[in-house]
């Protein structure tokens, strides 16, 4: 289901340890995607993103994250493109995201 109290569950289980490290990308990207989803998982990625960062830490995958949920939420939420700004690894897939959010807005 899309309800943003489920994804929002689902999201915060990933901290709690019940869902493998390895998975938060894929359910924050998910969660991202879908309409009804999309505050609840920008407000929860925004509240965690330095503990998630230090999952990640030495690695990509916080730029990859913000690729993919940049053009969604970008949309909607003045403040994306700023917090993508602070990302500080993976900062090619950052431009990448912005340049589809760029695309996003001319396609509305």
């Amino acid at each position: 289901s899309h309800e943003p109290h489920l994804i929002a569950n689902t999201l915060n289980m990933s901290l709690s340890g019940e869902v493998k490290k390895q998975d938060i990308p894929f359910m924050v990207i998910w969660g991202s995607i879908y309409p009804r989803a999309r505050d609840v998982t920008w407000e929860w990625f925004k509240a965690h993103m330095e503990r998630i960062s230090k999952y990640y830490e030495g690695t990509p995958r916080m730029g990859v994250i913000m690729s993919n949920i940049l053009p969604f939420v970008g949309l909607k939420h003045e403040d994306a493109l700023d917090i993508a700004s602070e990302i500080k690894s993976g900062k090619s897939f950052v431009e990448v995201g912005k340049q589809k959010l760029e695309l996003y807005r001319k396609l509305l």
